[in-house]
């Protein structure tokens, strides 16, 4: 059986799906490619953080995607994660776990940082 390993699909590409055309477009590529990352659209603002990726190993990094802005990128994470799950909870980006980690970290866009909320 094959065992994937954090070096399978490090990609920059997104792809974003549209429920009243039921097509799937192609948007710009992030400016740091990732595999297990976590997303969530917060404010109309698509978010993508943590991963891992050949260079910089396991990812602190953030970006957020608007059409009339591209890309743009947050400050870090106080700690690495990929493999971590995500949700989005009154306007704020949760992201729980992940490889060797257990805490809570959380985006707030009105305060534009990340905060932990639980080791």
């Amino acid at each position: 059986m094959y065992e994937p390993d954090v070096y399978d699909n490090i990609v920059a590409t997104v792809e974003a799906f549209d429920p009243q055309t039921r097509r799937w477009r192609s948007l710009p590529p992030m400016s740091t490619p990732r595999s297990r990352a976590v997303c969530g659209v917060v404010g109309g603002s698509l978010i993508v953080a943590g991963g891992f990726n050949r260079e910089d190993g396991e990812l602190t990094s953030a970006e957020a995607f608007t059409p009339a802005t591209g890309w743009t990128p947050l400050p870090p994470m106080p700690h690495d994660t990929w493999c971590a799950t995500a949700c989005v909870l009154n306007g704020r980006l949760f992201v729980v776990g992940g490889r060797r980690s257990r805490r809570l970290q959380m985006w707030d866009s009105a305060r534009n940082e990340w905060t932990v909320k639980a080791e």
